[in-house]
């Protein structure tokens, strides 16, 4: 059943527009953090560089999408990895959970996440059988999972939380070839129709070195607005800019 399952995938031709498509692309990011954690009990918002110091940090992403598949839309499954940490005095009191910091105290914390991505899309550019243009279309549900922890190294105490939720958002994705080994894209996703929410924008350019291998490059914008989780608000924007290499077969 693995079998017929995994030669369905790659290789069974499908639709009037050709063959299943496979797409693997790894990346890597440099990103700039910024916003706020807060305990829901507590009025101070404590914020990610002037109390946490939470500095700059490099991400890892890993993608696959599959299109052209029958019965059902063309879709993506992404992955990715961000650690932050960072230390110093903060910048205020604040009190999170049991946690209480006064300010010049040294801070140490950390920030990890894992987001998974699925995305199902659809191509309209598909229907004009044009070479230039690529169009998706479609819904992504994100799941994030985060671990924070933030500890007062005055007294060695600190607290740290889990954080996790379901955000989905409205895909949207516009890629132009004006010639054959270099194309331009764009990619947004928002619209959050629940209490979380994600913003998402990616701009940038892939080079095509032959017609299978591409390397790409640009910028990412993305904020996540987290309510309520396990007694905690989250609200963390990270920029910057990536880079990574990809596979079409």
């Amino acid at each position: 059943m693995l079998k017929r399952l995994v030669l369905l995938l790659v290789a069974v031709p499908v639709t009037s527009y050709g063959f299943i498509l496979d797409n693997v692309e790894l990346g890597v990011c440099n990103l700039n953090p910024s916003g706020y954690v807060q305990d829901v009990y507590q009025s101070t918002k404590i914020d990610v560089d002037r109390d946490l110091h939470l500095s700059n940090k490099t991400c890892l992403t890993l993608s696959y999408s599959a299109e052209n598949l029958p019965f059902i839309p063309d879709f993506r499954i992404s992955y990715s990895k961000l650690h932050l940490s960072g230390s110093g005095p903060a910048s205020e009191d604040f009190q999170y959970k049991d946690l209480e910091v006064k300010k010049g105290d040294p801070v140490s914390s950390k920030w990890d996440f894992e987001n998974f991505d699925l995305t199902f899309y659809y191509q309209p550019a598909n229907f004009f059988n044009n070479d230039y243009f690529k169009t998706e279309l479609g819904l992504s549900t994100m799941f994030v999972s985060s671990t924070f922890k933030i500890e007062n190294k005055k007294y060695g105490t600190f607290e740290n939380e889990d954080i996790a939720a379901f955000i989905p958002t409205i895909h949207l994705y516009l890629e132009f070839q004006p010639v054959y080994y270099l194309s331009l894209f764009t990619g947004f996703e928002g619209l959050s129709f629940t209490e979380q929410k994600r913003k998402l924008f990616r701009t940038g350019m892939k080079y095509y070195i032959n017609s299978q291998l591409y390397i790409s490059a640009g910028f990412k914008y993305e904020r996540i607005k987290i309510r309520d989780e396990n007694d905690t608000n989250a609200d963390l924007t990270t920029r910057g800019y990536f880079v990574g290499a990809g596979v079409l077969w």
